[in-house]
């Protein structure tokens, strides 16, 4: 499958770095926020409806949305999407050789961890080599590293049209009710972790610093945010808990 890289003009050396972790890479020029037009950020403006997109965010957003297009355009099944940085695994080249492994019905294949506690279904729904993928069940943010069908890319463009959030609130956060229109799977062990997470010190991310400035939550938002989590935490007994390892 293609491989798609989210990667600033200015980021020249994390792209470099990149192209000789993974040959064959598609660039997808980031969006830097900080440019965008009054009208533009004016569309991540949600108050009171609960969420106000910063600049970055927006333009992080806008860069996702790119690769997903790029991925319908090329009219292939499946295609990965990388922040420029993120660490890979050693297999990483290898599997994205190949998408017989991935499940019959998705939208999301989460391949990144943050090494928090997850939810995840208790039997996996496939597997590759020592590698297993699990219906995602909660929140797990961050949008470093994902492999999307054109399918989950055709919903994701659908859903993200408003800019209603932040794109991993957007995808991995079970309290949105867009979380449960996706079928997401996480693979664990992850094969990508951005540097942070794994305690290796990083300046903050050029393409999604800042984040937004939020509003006081309108009552209809609070209400609608405690049900997911209800949800969730009903569903904790039939779920397992994990914190996903990098390897």
């Amino acid at each position: 499958m293609d491989v798609y890289v989210i990667n600033l003009d200015s980021q020249t050396d994390r792209l470099e770095t990149m192209r000789r972790r993974v040959p064959g890479l598609k660039r997808i020029a980031a969006v830097n926020g900080w440019a965008l037009a009054p009208d533009v950020l004016s569309r991540g403006r949600h108050f009171p409806c609960g969420y106000d997109l910063s600049p970055p965010e927006i333009g992080c957003l806008m860069s996702h949305r790119a690769a997903w297009t790029a991925l319908i355009e090329s009219g292939k099944p499946c295609g990965c999407v990388l922040e420029d940085d993120v660490l890979i695994a050693p297999d990483f080249t290898r599997l994205m050789a190949e998408d017989d492994w991935l499940p019959a019905a998705y939208d999301i294949v989460k391949i990144e961890t943050t090494q928090k506690g997850i939810l995840l279904d208790r039997l996996p729904a496939g597997r590759v080599e020592n590698r297993k993928l699990h219906r995602l069940r909660s929140r797990h943010l961050a949008a470093g590293g994902y492999i999307v069908s054109r399918a989950g890319a055709e919903k994701l463009l659908a859903l993200s049209e408003t800019f209603p959030y932040p794109v991993d609130v957007l995808m991995f956060d079970h309290r949105v009710p867009e979380f449960w229109q996706l079928h997401i799977y996480q693979m664990t062990p992850a094969l990508c972790v951005q540097a942070p997470y794994i305690g290796i010190h990083q300046s903050d991310s050029t393409i999604r610093d800042h984040r937004g400035r939020k509003p006081k939550h309108t009552l209809r938002h609070r209400l609608a945010k405690r049900l997911h989590d209800m949800k969730s935490w009903a569903m904790r007994p039939l779920n397992r808990s994990l914190s996903v390892p990098f390897a």
